[in-house]
């Protein structure tokens, strides 16, 4: 993607007050949700823009990731990651009834610490009051609530994530 393009992408994303996620790989690559990836769709091109499921998981590049980023309109928080499969990214989010359009409230990136006692560090990017919040959890507990009026988002599905454990 061109500079330009990056750039106008991180506008539109801060503008809104939401975030973005950002991995550097051992490689030195870099990858953001920002990027877009060009596929071949059956018969059809097209571009769609990178996602972590996908691209990421998918790909089996979770395994390679050194270092991930939550990019906010208030700065950056940064977890290295010296073991493979021990990270992860979410957002939570609401639906429009009416128009049917995605809303992020929260994004998060996180790091198991400690597989044997599922010890995680996490930062959010809380959308609504525009705060960057870091978090220390069991993640056989779940993801606690980060600040008061915020309902937890408890068990993650480590599997899907291909967060490992053992």
């Amino acid at each position: 993607m061109s500079f330009l393009t990056t750039l106008s992408r991180t506008v539109k994303a801060f503008v809104v007050g939401e975030s973005y996620w950002k991995v550097t790989f051992q490689s030195g690559r870099e990858l953001s949700e920002l990027d877009t990836k060009t596929v071949l769709d059956g018969r059809v091109i097209r571009v769609r823009s990178v996602e972590w499921l996908e691209d990421l998981i998918g790909a089996g590049d979770i395994k390679n990731i050194k270092e991930v980023t939550l990019c906010t309109p208030k700065g950056e928080a940064h977890l290295l990651i010296t073991e493979p499969y021990t990270v992860f990214q979410l957002s939570r989010g609401t639906s429009s009834l009416f128009t049917g359009e995605r809303l992020k409230n929260a994004q998060i990136i996180g790091r198991i610490n400690n597989k044997s006692t599922g010890d995680a560090t996490a930062y959010i990017w809380d959308v609504q009051d525009q705060n960057l919040y870091e978090l220390t959890f069991n993640i056989h507990d779940g993801i606690p609530a980060w600040r008061e009026s915020v309902i937890p988002i408890g068990m993650i599905n480590l599997k899907t994530m291909d967060v490992r454990l053992d």
